[in-house]
């Protein structure tokens, strides 16, 4: 089994900071500098949500599609971002390239230290696949919960501190990287990548 891609099938329920909260944490008015200040609010974020983020998490619930080449050999397939609310559907393409849908009694969602992932049930085996990239695609929700509130504080508080940190005016950063301040802050939340 090869993972292929993970794609973000729906947004964030809501923004993990607004725009007014980045204006209070800078002492900028309504109207002073928003755009600037959105883009870095855009910046910020990409470094720590999602597969891209280096938290290896979906912060505010979001949809994502994880397709693999296949099947794993085990009984255990891994999810890609954590914390998983709930697995939409699990469809595959057939020995015969047609899509099918596995039944949810097949597996059930686990968690563990490393994750979250599906279980396949000992009363079933994975189906065979056709050979492809995208042969499975395995559809969820993940996120702490609908509101930025259900977000850890230490994150929700770390990721204004890199708006703060980025917006400095007159001052440039490197938006590829993260601070090692941050980075302390966040270590606790950071998930290993498969």
């Amino acid at each position: 089994m090869r993972r292929l891609t993970s794609i973000q099938t729906s947004d964030p329920l809501a923004e993990l900071i607004t725009l007014a909260q980045a204006q209070a944490r800078l002492r900028r008015g309504d109207g002073e500098d928003d755009g600037t200040i959105e883009l870095v609010i855009v910046a910020a974020l990409s470094q720590l949500d999602g597969v891209d983020g280096i938290l290896g998490r979906a912060l505010v619930s979001q949809g994502w599609a994880d397709q693999l080449s296949g099947f794993p050999i085990g009984d255990r397939l891994p999810i890609v971002l954590a914390p998983v609310i709930s697995v939409d559907s699990v469809t595959y393409f057939d020995a015969d390239n047609v899509e099918q849908v596995l039944s949810p009694s097949a597996y059930a969602l686990g968690h563990d230290c490393s994750g979250a992932y599906l279980r396949l049930d000992p009363n079933w085996s994975w189906p065979s696949t056709y050979d492809r990239d995208d042969a499975v695609t395995l559809s969820y929700a993940a996120g702490y919960g609908p509101a930025a509130t259900d977000v850890p504080a230490a994150i929700r508080l770390a990721a204004l501190d890199l708006v703060e940190h980025w917006y400095e005016p007159g001052v440039r950063v490197n938006t590829d990287e993260v601070p090692v301040m941050f980075m302390a802050k966040l270590r606790r939340f950071i998930r290993p990548k498969f």
